[in-house]
Parts: C-alpha cells; sequence; structure tokens
C-alpha cells in the first residue's frame, strides 16, 4: 500500500526560503527526515542531517568557503557533498559522500526531491510570479497540524469571522454569496461570487472592490486564494505545504499585492504586518485543534455542505488522484 509520505515522496516540495541560508547550515524536517541545508561554491546542498563519521549533527557545523564542517571532528564536505578533508592524520579523506537530496531554487524558495526521484521537475509558480504590475512577499510557519487540516486552514472561508474576526471577516456584518465547485485534472476549486469587500481591515485596506474570489487546491501541497475587482487581481496568496514529520507541517507562503502610490517597503510592511498576525492565529488554532485531537486519541470529524474543498483534498492524498466529478458543478450558498 502507498503511504502518503511515498507518495509525496514523488513530487519536489518546499524546504526553506532561499533567503535563509546564510553563514551557518539551516537544519529543516522533510517527510520525517532531518536534512541540513546550506550554500556550496556551486550551488545549493540539501544532505541527511549526520555525519557519515559518527552521526554528529551537520547543521551544528560551520560554513568556510563554501564547505561544511562537522562540529564533531571537523571533516569537512564540499561540492555534491564529497568529504574534501578529514583532519586529524597525514592521509587523503576518505572517499566518502554525504547522502544528498536534488535541490534547486526557484521563485524565491529551496526545493527538494528525494534521491530516488527520477521524473520531471514539477514546480509550481503562480500566474503573477513575473508580473511586473506585483510585488510580494514572504511568510513561513512551522505548524502542529497534519497536511490536510493545514491546507484545509487555509481555504476554508467559514472560521475566518471567529479566528480572524475583524482582520478578515466579521461575524457582526455577514453577507450572502454563492459559491461553485470546479474540478480539472490538475486542480480543485471554489469559485465565490456575489460577495463584497469583506469588512476586515485587510480586505479594507488592500481591495477597492470585489467582484469575485477563488479557493484552489492544487496537488500537491499548494493552495491558492485570490481575490479579483473588475479590473485586475488585487490579491493573490500562495502556500506551499510540506510535511515535515508526524503531525507536523511546514508552509511557505507568498503574498501578491499590485503596485500602488505608496513606497513599496512603506506597503509590503503594512500587509506583512496584518498577513503575520492571520498566520499567527491560524497557527495557534490549528495546535489547539491538534491537542484536543492527542486528548481524545483519535478524530471524529462531521462534514457538511460548507466544506466544499476537504473531500477533494482528502480523495487526492489518500489516491494521488481528484475523484470523478458529479454531473455539474457543486453550488452552495454562505452567509459570512
Amino acid at each position: 500500500m502507498t503511504t502518503l509520505a511515498d507518495r509525496l515522496g514523488q513530487h519536489w516540495l518546499v524546504c526553506c526560503e532561499a533567503a535563509q541560508l546564510g553563514r551557518k547550515p539551516l537544519s529543516v524536517n522533510v517527510l520525517g527526515t532531518p536534512l541540513v541545508v546550506f550554500r556550496s561554491s556551486t550551488g545549493i546542498i540539501v544532505a541527511e542531517d549526520r555525519c557519515p563519521h559518527r552521526n554528529a549533527p551537520l547543521s551544528l557545523g560551520q560554513i568556510e568557503r563554501g564547505e561544511l564542517t562537522c562540529p564533531y571532528h571537523g571533516w569537512r564536505f564540499g561540492e555534491a557533498g564529497r568529504c574534501v578533508a578529514a583532519p586529524g592524520i597525514c592521509a587523503d579523506p576518505p572517499n566518502v559522500t554525504l547522502r544528498c537530496w536534488q535541490a534547486d531554487e526557484f521563485d524565491g524558495w529551496v526545493w527538494v526531491a528525494a534521491p530516488t526521484l527520477t521524473s520531471a521537475r514539477r514546480m509550481y509558480r503562480s500566474k503573477l510570479a513575473e508580473n511586473a504590475d506585483y510585488e510580494n512577499f514572504n511568510m513561513t510557519a512551522a505548524l502542529d497540524s497534519t497536511l490536510p487540516d493545514a491546507i484545509e486552514n487555509l481555504l476554508d472561508a467559514t472560521h475566518t469571522p471567529f479566528v480572524h474576526a475583524g482582520l478578515i471577516r466579521s461575524a457582526k456584518a455577514k453577507q450572502s454569496f454563492t459559491a461553485v465547485v470546479r474540478r480539472s485534472n490538475d486542480l480543485v476549486e471554489a469559485e465565490y461570487r456575489g460577495e463584497k469587500r469583506q469588512h476586515g481591515l485587510i480586505s479594507r485596506l488592500f481591495e477597492p472592490e470585489r467582484e469575485v474570489s477563488f479557493g484552489r487546491f492544487i496537488p500537491p501541497f499548494t493552495a491558492e486564494l485570490e481575490y479579483r475587482s473588475p479590473a485586475r487581481t488585487e490579491l493573490l496568496v500562495v502556500s506551499h505545504f510540506t510535511p515535515a514529520d508526524t503531525g507536523k507541517t511546514n508552509v511557505f507562503v507568498k503574498v501578491y499585492l499590485p503596485k500602488g502610490r505608496l513606497p513599496s517597503w512603506l506597503r509590503l510592511a503594512i500587509a506583512r504586518l496584518f498577513f503575520c498576525r492571520v498566520l499567527k492565529q491560524d497557527s495557534e488554532i490549528l495546535a489547539s485543534q491538534s491537542r484536543n485531537i492527542a486528548r481524545f486519541g483519535k478524530q471524529a470529524y462531521t462534514f457538511w455542505q460548507a466544506d466544499l474543498l476537504r473531500p477533494w483534498i482528502d480523495a487526492w492524498l489518500r489516491d494521488g488522484e481528484f475523484p470523478a466529478q458529479a454531473a455539474g458543478p457543486e453550488t452552495v450558498c454562505f452567509e459570512l
């Protein structure tokens, strides 16, 4: 039986933000494997976080001239993870190489794939990535949550008046609108129509008018929120989710906004302040959800019509593909 880790191991996953790589090696977990990430003289290296000599964590070592030095015995590893020095005796270093994962830098993220992956690269890039009329910023968070719960959280509308009251929606200022679910081979999306600009601060600051919005699940681990006015996309949030370990998921978020009259640094700083607050609120509610599931020893979920995309998320993570869609789109009326 193919496990979720096996299935996700057949894809490229984000492990960190490229800007995080500096003078010190970085420790990350991907699919339950501790990895060390550093920038060598020839490119980014991602390897198992253990020295092949005595298994010391290489992430506690130092980077010198693009080579990673083990903190225990000083063994140094350079291009392609090959050992280039082993101090202590007058002899050539042992012929050993770190067990490296495939790595690439793309769209501001460091992407990794299992050493055995041979399929073509499939790294998701948003439609606004190269649009000069937009600016963006990144956020990252370590979530105490399973992968499906974390993805659902970003795409779920009904929690926003409660978890993000005043920032996204307000329970005291409800609107009625409809949602239609559509599926293609590459994604499933919910299209929301009839909702005007939300009453939260984020919408009031960054949305002049709303015509339509979308929530999308793009397998294996990407979720997108898009808000459009009649003129253009006013906000696009692209989130990549990577399972770190059992019950632990890392999220890597890029937020796109159209350029405005304010200087970019000021506008992005204001936006980051609000969106980081939203991410913190989501992190807190997901952690409390996970703790409560652990208290009872198992999940006990009730699904209803408002859970638009969760069945699709669960189906893909279980089977590696979407189920056949029922005849006609599914339409749901919301009041939020």
